[in-house]
C-alpha cells in the first residue's frame, strides 16, 4: 500500500515540477492553458491514489476523510519544501480580537475588527474542519493550511477588507504601524477552484525610512462545498520566493482537496 501511494506521489510532483514559474501564467494565456492541462493530470493521479487509499480504509467518516485530504510534508516536493516541519492543529484557531488600547485609522481596520474577522472566519466557520501548521526555523517563517466544510462566498469578505484597509495606521500603547493590504493576481481555475483570492498584508513600523517588518500572504478559495485557506508569514516584504513558497503549498492543498471530491471521498 505505501509503495503504491509513494510511487503516485513521485509521479505527481515530477509532472508538477515541469510547470515552472507558476505565477507568470496569470500574464500569459497560452502558458495558463498548459498549466490547466497539467492540473488535470495531477488531479487524475491524486484521484487514483485516493481510490487506492479509500479501498483499504476502514474509518469512513467525514471528519476522517477531511483529515486525509489535508496536505502533509510528504505530499510536497522536497526540492521546493525543504527545512519545514509540520504539526497538526488540535482545534480551530479563534479569529483575532482587538487588544485593549489599540486603535486604527480608518477605525474599521483595527486588528480584530469585523472586516479582518470576516476574512479569518472563512477558515474556521462551518462544518467539519482540519488544519496543519508548518514551521521553517531557518527562514523564520510559518505557514498553515486549513480546510472547512462551507459554502460561503470567499470573494466579498476579502474584497471588502482590502477596499477599506488597503492602507491603514494601527496605533498601540507603545508603537505605531503602517499596515498595507494588496491583492495579488490569481486564476482559480489553475487550482481547480470555483473562486479564489490572494492578499499580501505587510506591516511596517511607522517611522521614517523603515523597512517592512513582516508580511503575511493569505490565499483562500472554494470548491463550492469546501473552503481551502492557506497562509504564509515571513520577515520583510513580499518576494518572488515567498510567492512561490505559498503557491507550492496552496497548489498542493487545492489539488488534493479537489481530487478527494472528484473521487467521491468528500
Amino acid at each position: 500500500m505505501g509503495s503504491v501511494v509513494d510511487r503516485l506521489r513521485r509521479i505527481w510532483w515530477t509532472v508538477s515540477d515541469a510547470v515552472g514559474d507558476r505565477w507568470r501564467t496569470f500574464r500569459d494565456a497560452s502558458r495558463r492553458i498548459q498549466i490547466l492541462s497539467v492540473l488535470g493530470v495531477l488531479l487524475l493521479i491524486v484521484v487514483v491514489a485516493v481510490i487506492v487509499v479509500g479501498a483499504v480504509g476502514g474509518n469512513d467518516t467525514e471528519e476522517n476523510r477531511l483529515n486525509q485530504a489535508v496536505v502533509t510534508t510528504g505530499d510536497l516536493p522536497a526540492n521546493l519544501w525543504s527545512g519545514w516541519t509540520e504539526r497538526k492543529q488540535q482545534a480551530r484557531p479563534a479569529t483575532a480580537t482587538t487588544e485593549p488600547g489599540m486603535s486604527a485609522k480608518p477605525a474599521q481596520c483595527v486588528p480584530g475588527g469585523d472586516l479582518q474577522r470576516s476574512v479569518q472566519g472563512l477558515a474556521v466557520d462551518g462544518g467539519e474542519w482540519v488544519g496543519t501548521d508548518f514551521t521553517n526555523i531557518a527562514l523564520r517563517a510559518r505557514a498553515e493550511t486549513m480546510l472547512v466544510v462551507s459554502d460561503r462566498d470567499v470573494v466579498a469578505p476579502v474584497e471588502q477588507w482590502v477596499a477599506a484597509c488597503g492602507a491603514a495606521t494601527v496605533i498601540g500603547k507603545d508603537s505605531s504601524l503602517q499596515v498595507t493590504l494588496k491583492q495579488l493576481p490569481v486564476d482559480p481555475k489553475v487550482y481547480g477552484l470555483a473562486a479564489a483570492r490572494v492578499v499580501a498584508q505587510t506591516v511596517t513600523p511607522n517611522v521614517a525610512n523603515a523597512d517592512p517588518d513582516s508580511t503575511t500572504l493569505t490565499a483562500v478559495g472554494t470548491t463550492g462545498t469546501h473552503i481551502v485557506y492557506v497562509t504564509l508569514t515571513f520577515p520583510g516584504a513580499t518576494t518572488n520566493d515567498a510567492i512561490s513558497t505559498l503557491d507550492t503549498l496552496w497548489r498542493a492543498q487545492s489539488a488534493k482537496l479537489v481530487a478527494y471530491q472528484r473521487s467521491g471521498n468528500l
